[in-house]
């Protein structure tokens, strides 16, 4: 899902640690959400999912935060 929301990517950068979270990804317009825009926004990839998430950009609705960790350890693990 990174390569397809590189705006919700950009914004996990910020974290100081690993978290597991709960939630919907939505895309809003006129005073709503419009599911068929998240639907095209999850074909895209690389240049043409930028250009789409400055035209229609995405939010994460999150519900739980399920898991906390140390951001570096969980880095660590994954090499």
């Amino acid at each position: 899902m990174t390569g397809a929301f590189p705006d919700l990517a950009d914004a996990a950068t910020g974290l100081s640690e690993a978290v597991v979270l709960d939630g919907e990804l939505v895309v809003p317009h006129e005073g709503g959400l419009h599911f068929a825009e998240l639907q095209r926004r999850a074909r895209h990839r690389g240049r043409s999912a930028a250009e789409a998430a400055a035209v229609h950009p995405a939010y994460m609705i999150v519900f739980d935060v399920l898991e906390t960790g140390n951001w570096s350890e969980y880095v660590s693990s994954l090499t």
